[in-house]
């Protein structure tokens, strides 16, 4: 017996410009990894105004939220589950930044892979969702697509195409026995100009904490300006030594051994300054002018802002590098991928500490633990 690659959805349209969408998923194996795939069509003009956040398919994506029955497996907006995604695979998943007026596919159309792992890694037997063994297993997207000409897309355009991979068949004892990830945001928060913000983790007699990630944004600042340093407690003893984020960003760049690389392809200028926030503080961009009286063009950075000198209506490619996972820092008790070195939440307090630096930076704490398959 081998790994399938099933098909769920092909080329369904979603159910608006904005809304809630339920997928019921098949549940007659074991499941390893859930596959989305959006697209979109860009504005008639363009997808990204001036001094403008780019209007992303990831961004588009509010929440993805996996549920068997009551019960929370994974929980994470669109963009969260890339950054996950990019520490656990080393590098950006598919993305296509297309920024070209929207045409026939894929001419002028944005289109972007969502991972949902199940397990530690590819053809992990170990940890999966044995998903057999629930009364019901839901795939819940909740989405708004910008809808305009010139900062978004067109109308009634987005669709998804949804996969799983399904483990070979397993006896019911095999399934009982199985360890599954639970994937939550556990809460948001705006950064302070000083001052340490403790977060409390819950406590759990049977769940162990594998993973912990942090995301912190704020439009034109660098890394590790509004969040210094992120520490974890253990019933008030540091299990994980209080450290600068930007030495625990390079410290994830090196476990994941990671090629962070974003390519913005076929961008077309709205000013003769026109500047790109993408969302990667501490970007290094290259830009490559396709016009004709365009090669005197230059870039400028601010933090996440990418400023590219050169007449209106221009077009060319962009490509955005960046050292660390953009905006996220990773507290991992599991790069070995044994799970010998989970923390048990069988204790009496578990405390996230982050140090602030700046007020302003947008937060979000999210959290991996393994449980059992029933519980």
């Amino acid at each position: 017996m081998v790994w399938e690659h099933v098909q769920i959805e092909q080329g369904n349209s979603f159910s608006g410009n904005s809304g809630n969408d339920t997928i019921h998923i098949p549940r007659g194996a074991a499941i390893g990894n859930l596959m989305l795939t959006v697209r979109a069509k860009n504005g008639a003009t363009r997808n990204s105004e001036h001094n403008a956040v780019m209007q992303t398919i990831a961004e588009s994506i509010e929440e993805i939220k996996v549920m068997a029955g009551s019960r929370v497996i994974f929980e994470a907006s669109g963009q969260a589950c890339q950054d996950w995604n990019t520490y656990r695979m080393g590098r950006l998943p598919y993305r296509d930044f297309d920024q070209r007026p929207g045409g026939t596919y894929p001419s002028g159309w944005q289109e972007a892979v969502f991972n949902i792992p199940f397990g530690r890694f590819p053809g992990d037997e170990v940890v999966g969702l044995p998903a057999p063994l629930y009364g019901a297993l839901d795939l819940k997207l909740k989405y708004d697509f910008t809808v305009s000409a010139t900062n978004g897309f067109a109308t009634g355009t987005a669709e998804r195409d949804l996969y799983m991979d399904i483990m070979p068949a397993k006896s019911d004892s095999q399934l009982r026995s199985m360890k599954v990830l639970e994937h939550r945001k556990v809460r948001d928060h705006t950064t302070i100009s000083s001052g340490i913000e403790p977060v409390a983790l819950t406590t759990d007699p049977v769940r162990q904490l594998r993973q912990i990630m942090v995301s912190c944004y704020e439009t034109g600042v660098a890394e590790g300006v509004d969040i210094t340093k992120l520490g974890f407690f253990v019933d008030h003893q540091e299990k994980f030594a209080t450290q600068d984020w930007n030495a625990i960003q390079y410290m994830n760049a090196e476990v994941c051994k990671l090629n962070y690389r974003q390519v913005i392809n076929k961008i077309q200028t709205s000013a003769t300054t026109h500047t790109y926030k993408t969302m990667i503080p501490n970007v290094s961009p290259i830009f490559t002018p396709e016009d004709a009286g365009s090669e005197d063009a230059y870039i400028t950075t601010t933090g996440d802002q990418v400023s590219i000198v050169m007449g209106s209506g221009e077009n060319g490619v962009l490509v955005l590098h960046s050292d660390v996972i953009p905006r996220c820092a990773f507290i991992d008790f599991d790069a070995s991928l044994t799970m010998r070195n989970l923390v048990s939440r069988n204790v009496l307090d578990l405390t996230l500490k982050m140090t602030q630096g700046a007020a302003g930076g947008a937060v979000e704490i999210h959290e991996q633990n393994v449980a059992p398959a029933i519980g």
